[in-house]
């Protein structure tokens, strides 16, 4: 690939990301970034083998104090803090740090604070200099109940305070002075953060915090790579209730549940321990149910789950499912209809999946402990159990990122990746596209690439279908549709694939892991220029690949069937 890094037009490989967008190798100058949307929170794995969202700052306009999202108060006239936006130097160079001036009362406050859902272990960091030449005295507020005093030099410094039990309720963080009558504070301020963990983490500037592409270290298989994959999923819905408090909406028989028992795949103590309770004394099952709110046909239930002093669980849709060994990810037992497969998560936690295809509506979802690798009644003894975390129940054929809940379904909307005015970068008579993504054996339309015009009228692109054969397609105003196929396409793990075409003969080819199939037929000229690059999408409205891009090109002219071999080559 390197050789021919001259001849490409337009190059990704995920590494550099600000919310909205995903940056190109090449060009340099912005043309080629990607306007990335997802328009709701999601999660990704970092390359510590982290579960964590993104984005990991939970605050919005994280350095835009002026915003109505920071609430200012003051206790009488006067008090309010004072707020001018750009003022001066922040720690990163830019003129964006914010000026503000707080006002105490006798017995009030003068605050900045902006609300944030509860949880067990954040921590609350934010940049202050003081805008006088002597030192001042304010307060981190970080629970809406408690402050932390801090001595603000004329130097800046990040401060950070953890709050290892967080309330359940939203409360508020920010900046707070309490003090005598006509006490003041003048300070800047710059680069808010509130995260999960004990951890303060690199700062991430948000806005809305709606748009962040998620860079992805974990393969398919469970093992790290240290290069990321731009993480382009379907828009997805975890049905299953209070996926990591099972203690609650989760009905137990003979089992009970130990809170916050063990790290979490999130770094967090939020992982509970399902433990074998002794009721009767007799052989029982030892378990916990929750009944879902899906629809019939192919829905996936997966949770991770960690050993403890039992070494098997039987994971069921309805009376469905599969024995998985929590020793090594082990999966056995599995009944008619269902299709199980584990990936390694890393410090003794595998993720297991399991998918109905014909799943009725409203299943019960369970997770059974089991002493062997068959499934069998035990009497328990009150202590023996598993770890659990994560629960997710989702329609589909195969188990998509982790999406947190509580009291109610939560949907992680589809993202995508595209970018607009860039016909420059597209040959329009000829062309390569090339990409490295990762795909996977479910039985569903899979988006590779598009170059159109913004319609479907003129248009390029590659999908892989329901039949697993991969397709590129050329889509023409008024003509016929064009297309070559590809059919002998794995069924899992990382492809590259390179899609050629031209209006001189031998147009069009079909590239993948070395080999290919092309045509003989030539590609009429397109009556609209393409203008559009759409990676892990046909056109537009979200992302189906389903999985994730580790490279992409594109090239303005046809490369040769011997050129389209060496770059596919694995």
């Amino acid at each position: 690939m390197s050789s021919l890094y001259d001849d490409a037009s337009w190059l990704l490989i995920p590494e550099g990301i600000k919310e909205d967008v995903v940056y190109a190798q090449k060009p340099t100058n912005g043309l080629g970034d990607l306007q990335f949307t997802r328009a709701s929170d999601a999660t990704r794995t970092n390359s510590a083998g982290v579960i964590e969202r993104t984005p990991w700052n939970l605050l919005t306009f994280s350095e835009m104090f002026s915003d109505a999202a920071w609430s200012k108060v003051g206790s009488g006239t006067g008090l309010i803090p004072v707020v001018t936006a750009n003022v001066a130097v922040a720690p990163n160079g830019t003129m964006t740090a914010d000026r503000i001036v707080f006002n105490a009362g006798a017995s009030g406050a003068s605050l900045i604070s902006q609300d944030v859902a509860g949880g067990i272990g954040y921590t609350f960091s934010i940049y202050v200099k003081s805008n006088t030449s002597s030192s001042q005295n304010i307060q981190l507020r970080t629970n809406g109940l408690t402050s932390t005093t801090i001595t603000v030099t004329t130097e800046w410094q990040r401060f950070t305070v953890t709050s290892i039990a967080w309330a359940s309720a939203i409360r508020g963080v920010g900046l707070d002075l309490r003090s005598a009558v006509g006490t003041t504070a003048d300070l800047l301020v710059w680069g808010a953060q509130f995260v999960e963990g004990t951890d303060a983490k690199p700062y991430f500037a948000t806005t809305n915090r709606q748009d962040v592409p998620r860079l992805d270290y974990r393969n398919a298989d469970g093992s790290l790579n240290s290069c990321p994959r731009l993480l382009l999923e379907p828009q997805r819905t975890n049905l299953a209730l209070y996926s990591e408090q099972f203690e609650t909406s989760w009905t137990a028989q003979t089992a009970t549940i130990t809170s916050n028992a063990t790290t979490a795949p999130n770094g967090t103590l939020t992982a509970d321990k399902l433990v074998a309770a002794v009721g009767l004394g007799l052989p029982a099952q030892h378990r916990i149910d929750q009944t879902s709110t899906s629809a019939a046909g192919n829905n996936t239930f997966s949770v991770y789950l960690k050993k403890g002093e039992i070494e098997f669980i039987f994971l069921r849709i309805g009376l469905s499912g599969a024995i998985v060994n929590l020793n090594n990810g082990a999966i056995s037992q599995i009944t008619a209809g269902i299709v199980a497969s584990s990936v390694d998560a890393g410090n003794g936690w595998y993720r297991f999946i399991i998918t109905k295809a014909a799943s009725i509506a409203n299943e019960v979802l369970r997770i059974n402990l089991n002493q062997t690798a068959t499934f069998t009644d035990f009497i328990g003894n009150g202590t023996d159990g598993a770890f659990i975390w994560g629960a997710q129940y989702e329609v589909g054929a195969y188990a998509t990122t982790y999406i947190p809940t509580t009291t109610a379904a939560v949907t992680r909307l589809a993202d995508l990746a595209e970018k607009t005015g860039v016909s420059s970068l597209i040959g329009q008579s000829q062309g390569t596209f090339f990409i490295e993504c990762n795909v996977r054996a479910f039985a569903e339309v899979v988006a590779l690439f598009a170059l159109s015009d913004g319609t479907s009228l003129n248009r390029i692109r590659a999908r892989r279908t329901a039949a697993q054969t991969i397709t590129l397609e050329r889509n023409l105003s008024g003509q016929s549709d064009q297309t070559v196929n590809f059919t002998s396409v794995p069924t899992s793990g990382s492809i590259k694939a390179a899609f050629a075409w031209s209006t001189a003969a031998n147009g069009f080819a079909v590239y993948i892991n070395g080999t290919g199939n092309s045509s003989s037929s030539a590609l009429p000229m397109f009556t609209n220029q393409l203008s559009r690059i759409s990676v892990g999408t046909l056109q537009t409205g979200g992302s189906s690949l389903g999985d994730g891009v580790t490279q992409a090109a594109l090239f303005p002219t046809r490369l040769t069937n011997a050129q389209l071999a060496q770059i596919t080559t694995l």
